[in-house]
């Protein structure tokens, strides 16, 4: 007898399990899917099978092969393009006689050969398999003849209101070679168009009603179920194994302890090995090569090929792929569920029905209380070098939010007045909401000032003796991301202490809530605005300004400075012209933040217009780059020197802080002015804390972020677009001439991209393989060579490294980019290979 078997489906609901393999490879008691179908079908002489695939096909017939193994035939049509369930038959030419027509992803023992005669006895088109199911809105629900089993009427997945039957297509049909004739071309569905296309037509078409066990395996929870069920003998399948003791079996080759406490129904494959003092609980499925340490808990877990679980963890029904490593004293908690080759590090808690796609690494002691999906790892800390940052409604979702401010909150204490802010866009605004919830469940009052440039924010804290501040905002013009800032009470971003007791309220979910009666009160101030200008105003010469009269070209970003830049200018007599200075939060997202690569508008237009300078700022005003009069857009490194020559100059000497990112030449304009420069670590509070160190009376870096200690301690692009035009009065010199002035040098960037597991033992194999070069380690590894330099650095915000050079032209600064791209990509295929 013939069959065909429906494989081409891609498993979405079973996902992460099925990211790596077809649905049907997944295996129930330590055999593929698909082989329990054959088997069921060889047992009926179904023996001549045809499978249709398509995702991840190859995997089957490279497993199946053509059936010999099995006692069967196989061929196998492959699907290029979606034909539905019953297009993918409509190809096979074989099927010349009554034939039996099975999906791959149903679970059960029906007996085919009733099924067949009940069939062959009515003598119609086609037999649908039915069974009945107590909620039947999730599939095709028939009625028939009570007398006869003739199909009256047929519904593919009803609502309530819909429901006239509880008996179910079971995805089970037998069919003569007819049918194939009515069969459209293309994309064609059984149950959505064949069946009712039949039944208009007239055509006999026949109900099976059997009390056999069925399952259709959509989603984890069933797949849990199905093995469950077979352990239970709920349906007849064989078990693999040797039965040591009623209801254990177990594989070739494995080896267990004599002190491990096993409770049956329990499976465990071939080659595995458990250790001394483990607890195995009923209805446990542990694969083949699996090696559990010793004093382990599994309750009712399943457990996939080549796992290993480190000592003292606790397994709970959950589901573990293929390969994953699990470290010791692990909680894996109810229904969660890990994809392939994951590693759990040490002392982790996997909460309750998460998922983690494979191939991620989580970090020893994290509590992960969501799916991991995007990325490849997870860390115990929320926050980078630049805040905490993540993709809205993934990484940063409502419910995180809400937490975070809970956290905060929590550290701060009740009745903390704090306030915060945001950038324009519509996403900052959700999650703002979903903070000030947390905030206010912890007694935290609030001052909201809406959109706001960062820069004001931080003052309003200082100024107003309140205890920190948040800022929220979509980092470098990423539109599904969020960048959440913290700061201190003197508008600081918050220090690495401060990080580890706001993570620690996080994950320990260790929250203070006020009562009814003292929740946070928000409320929205109107003077900040104001109070700060009326503080820029005391440190700069408004009058020597007002006198030049200054054509200014000025791009906002469309952001949070968009309405307040353009005022403090027109008081202070310049001619404003105004690109992308538009307030709303469905304002469309630029494609990036101000850079030298993306200012082309800008440029032309200070040029054609004549202008004195063009000004561009970034979406929260913490970066500014500037245009001088002949359009020439000038880069960060540029502006900082110049900026860096004027405050030596005006201060006589002093001490000037800049990252490791930054060029060389800001060392020469620090020794021809007298002045000292301190090298320091990327991110916003390394260089702050480095500037109240030193008492430095400058700092900034290539990026754009300027900060003039004396007016504030932040990166400040308002006060930076007014500084520069006090630089051009009080000089009585244009732009490009000031530029003229800066020594030439030449600068290169780029990324690598590298699996983040590696990236330690890139670091230390680049120092190693280069102790004959200075070699600086202040962030990341800084090679210096005689016509330049090199800085290789972990990326703040991706999984490789980033790659700064600098050198006396600019293809030499290109090559050293280049060089060292191709020198960490043959460091990855020597770790790839087992070479280091």
């Amino acid at each position: 007898m013939k069959a065909v078997i429906m494989a081409g489906g891609k498993g979405t609901r079973l996902r992460p399990l099925t990211s790596n393999i077809p649905k049907p490879l997944v295996p129930i008691i330590n055999s593929p899917m698909i082989v329990h179908t054959i088997n069921l079908l060889k047992k009926h002489n179904f023996n001549e099978i045809f499978i249709t695939i398509s995702y991840l096909g190859k995997q089957i017939a490279d497993l199946l092969g053509d059936g010999s193994k099995y006692g069967v035939s196989i061929k196998y049509f492959y699907e290029q393009r979606p034909m539905g369930t019953a297009g993918g038959i409509k190809q096979i030419e074989e099927l010349d006689e009554t034939f039996l027509v099975m999906s791959s992803d149903i679970l059960t023992d029906i007996n085919l050969t009733n099924f067949l005669k009940f069939h062959k006895s009515n003598g119609g088109i086609g037999t649908i398999a039915l069974t009945r199911e107590d909620v039947p809105v999730s599939y095709g629900i028939v009625i028939t003849d009570e007398r006869t089993g003739q199909v009256k009427k047929f519904l593919e997945k009803p609502s309530w209101a819909e429901v006239f039957s509880d008996k179910i297509n079971a995805g089970i049909y037998l069919m003569e070679p007819e049918i194939l004739d009515y069969i459209g071309e293309g994309e064609y569905d059984f149950s959505h168009q064949l069946f009712p296309d039949l039944l208009k037509k007239g055509k006999d078409l026949f109900g099976h009603i059997f009390n056999d066990y069925w399952l259709d395996i959509g989603d984890p929870d069933k797949y849990i179920k199905a093995s469950h069920d077979i352990l239970k003998r709920k349906l007849k399948i064989d078990i693999p194994g040797r039965e040591i003791k009623k209801g254990v079996w177990i594989g070739e080759g494995s080896e267990i302890m004599d002190d491990t406490n096993i409770w049956g129904p329990v499976l465990i494959g071939k080659n595995t090995r458990i250790e001394n003092d483990c607890f195995i609980n009923r209805t446990s499925i542990i694969g083949d090569n699996v090696y559990i340490m010793k004093d382990n808990q599994i309750r009712r877990a399943i457990i996939w090929n080549g796992v290993s679980i480190g000592n003292s963890c606790k397994l709970n029904n959950c589901i573990i792929a293929n390969r994953v490593e699990i470290g010791k004293f692990t909680n894996i908690m109810n229904n969660a569920v890990i994809g392939d080759d994951c590693v759990i590090g040490s002392s982790s808690t996997i909460k309750d029905g998460v998922k983690i796609w494979p191939e991620k690494i989580i970090e020893f002691n994290s509590i992960v209380n969501s799916n991991v999906k995007w990325g490849t790892y997870v860390k115990k800390s929320l926050f980078g070098i630049y805040g905490i940052n993540g993709l809205v409604n993934i990484e940063i979702t409502p419910e995180f939010c809400a937490k975070l401010g809970s956290a905060y909150g929590t550290y701060l204490g009740m009745g903390s007045n704090i306030v915060i802010g945001t950038d324009t866009r519509l996403l900052s605004s959700m999650a703002k909401r979903a903070i000030l919830a947390g905030l206010m469940s912890s007694g935290i009052n609030i001052y909201d000032l809406g959109i706001i440039p960062t820069p004001i924010l931080k003052y309003a804290i200082k100024y107003w003796n309140l205890q920190g501040g948040i800022s929220i905002s979509v980092p470098f013009s990423e539109e599904t991301s969020i960048n959440i800032r913290f700061f201190d009470k003197n508008g600081f971003d918050i220090d690495i202490m401060s990080e580890k007791m706001i993570e620690n309220n996080f994950f320990k979910e260790n929250f203070f809530r006020a009562t009814p009666y003292n929740l946070g009160v928000v409320s929205e101030p109107i003077r900040a605005i104001e109070d700060y200008f009326n503080y820029l105003f005391k440190f700069i010469d408004i009058e020597k300004i007002k006198k030049n009269r200054f054509k200014v070209i000025l791009d906002c970003a469309d952001g949070s400075s968009s309405s307040i830049l353009p005022k403090i200018l027109r008081k202070l007599g310049c001619e404003i012209i105004t690109l992308n200075s538009q307030l709303g939060e469905q304002i469309p997202i630029r494609a990036l933040s101000p850079s030298m690569d993306n200012l082309s508008t800008l440029s032309k237009t200070t040029k054609i217009l004549e202008a004195d300078v063009g000004i561009a700022l970034d979406e929260s005003a913490n970066k500014i780059l500037y245009v001088d009069d002949k359009g020439n857009v000038i880069s960060g490194d540029t502006s900082l020197a110049l900026f860096t020559s004027f405050r030596l100059a005006e201060k006589r000497s002093g001490i000037v802080v800049a990252p490791v990112t930054t060029s060389s030449i800001i060392e020469k304009i620090c020794e021809k002015y007298n002045g000292k420069l301190i090298r320091t670590k990327m991110g916003f509070r390394s260089i702050i804390d480095d500037v109240i160190k030193n008492k430095a009376i400058f700092a900034g870096n290539e990026s754009g972020g300027f900060i003039f200690p004396e007016f504030q301690l932040c990166e400040d692009a308002i006060f930076s677009s007014i500084y520069i035009l006090e630089v051009l009065s009080k000089n009585n010199i244009s732009l490009s001439n000031l530029i003229a002035e800066v020594p030439d040098f030449y600068m290169a960037k780029d990324y690598i991209n590298s699996p983040i597991q590696y990236r330690g033992k890139i670091m230390y194999t680049l120092i190693e393989e280069n102790y004959t070069h200075k070699i600086e380690t202040i962030s990341g590894i800084k090679i210096f060579f005689d016509y330049g330099w090199c800085l290789i650095i972990p990326s703040p915000s991706k999984e490789g490294f980033d790659i700064y050079a600098e050198a006396k032209n600019k293809q030499y600064a290109s090559e050293l980019v280049r060089h060292w791209k191709n020198q960490i990509n043959d460091i990855i295929h020597r770790i790839e290979i087992g070479e280091i």
